[in-house]
């Protein structure tokens, strides 16, 4: 999937639709692809906003803020992250 395209097509459905909790999920995996990391913590926080209950974005804020922490990540990794 082109994360930019997806990200789009996610904002074009949650303008029809704001309480569409898919769009939510996948708009935030196409931040996190496109290395947004603070952009997908706050889709997966409003995913959940809508459906407290949403696994699939619960999961995916909890990958998203340990991405965040930079774990998994060499210096340079994170060094190129944060400039």
């Amino acid at each position: 999937m082109e994360p930019l395209l997806g990200k789009n097509n996610c904002e074009k459905c949650l303008k029809l639709d704001p309480n569409y909790i898919k769009a939510y999920e996948r708009k935030a995996r196409c931040h996190m692809m496109m290395k947004e990391i603070p952009k997908a913590i706050q889709s997966y926080e409003s995913g959940l906003k809508v459906d407290s209950e949403s696994q699939a974005c619960k999961d995916g804020l909890r990958q998203a803020q340990i991405a965040a922490m930079g774990y998994g990540e060499t210096k340079e990794q994170r060094e190129e992250r944060v400039r």
